[in-house]
């Protein structure tokens, strides 16, 4: 745990602070299966108390805002990132690099994500990123 909190620390002070993504009562996450959407149902419903909404999560919808896919080469905790304006990319191979990549998105969210109260006139947004890493969890 503490090798991951350092790493978001020090992939935060590495974001660019143009551009990114917002989330919205239209965003839809797509997964390929349960394990993700776990995972993914978890973090929409991050946004529900203090964004009053929560982004919708379907499988396989090529669509979708928040594109979440799997990949065998990379191991159970190693996860990719890749943020821009229009999609979100996340890719994993298991339970935790999901669970690790989606808390990495709250983490660059704004402070307010973590609020039990509704919080007026945030812009959900987290800026542009790339992130390929792993934990020792």
């Amino acid at each position: 745990m503490r090798r991951t909190l350092t790493f978001l620390l020090v992939s935060f002070l590495l974001v660019s602070c143009k551009g990114g993504f917002e989330f919205s009562p239209y965003t839809v996450i797509s997964v390929e299966n349960d394990e993700q959407r776990e995972a993914a149902d978890w973090f929409a419903w991050s946004f529900a108390a203090p964004g009053g909404f929560v982004p919708m999560v379907f499988t396989n919808e090529s669509s979708a805002d928040v594109i979440v896919t799997y990949n065998s080469s990379l191991s159970e905790s190693h996860f990719r990132l890749d943020v821009d304006e229009r999609k979100i990319h996340i890719t994993a191979s298991g339970t935790s690099g999901f669970y690790l990549a989606f808390q990495a998105l709250l983490n660059l969210l704004p402070a307010q994500i973590n609020s039990a109260k509704h919080a007026d006139s945030v812009i959900w947004k987290v800026p542009n990123v790339r992130l390929d890493t792993h934990s020792d969890l």
